[in-house]
């Protein structure tokens, strides 16, 4: 049998943005596999709600916390064009928050649109870029054992 993942004596502690990184890909899966057309029965709306809620609030804690993202979980920064005056982490955070808002209405069963699944998809594709994420299913690979 094949195992996947780090060796137990290569682990280390997990910090806030280890956490919020990884409920963040898991709030992606389960909006991707809604916005594919999946099924998602009780529980898995209920676990997508939550996650999206901690997601929320968790991006909210590490915004306060600090001016900065942490680098190592984001591909790229702002640049220093002239004309380029947004807060960068700012946008990241809001985007970040929108996700939340919109994965939560679709898991309420709220209608869903054409036009709102298009801008689920490129701030998802957004935010999947900016944090070094997968946005494919196909793409990742642990999906791939089950």
């Amino acid at each position: 049998m094949i195992r996947l993942g780090a060796n137990s004596l290569d682990m280390k502690e997990m910090s806030k943005y280890d956490v919020f990184s990884s409920r963040l890909q898991l709030l992606i899966i389960m909006t991707k596999a809604y916005l594919n057309g999946y099924p998602s029965g009780k529980h898995r709306r209920e676990a997508a709600l939550k996650n999206a809620k901690e997601v929320f609030y968790r991006s909210l804690e590490i915004a306060s916390e600090s001016a900065d993202w942490p680098g190592h979980i984001m591909n790229f920064q702002p640049g220093d064009e002239p004309g380029q005056k947004i807060n960068f982490e700012h946008v990241i955070q809001q985007r970040v928050q929108l996700l939340t808002v919109m994965a939560t209405a679709c898991f309420e069963g709220r209608h869903v649109g054409g036009f709102q699944k298009k801008a689920m998809e490129d701030n998802i594709s957004f935010l999947c870029e900016a944090f070094t994420l997968k946005s494919q299913v196909s793409e990742i690979e642990f999906l791939k054992v089950a």
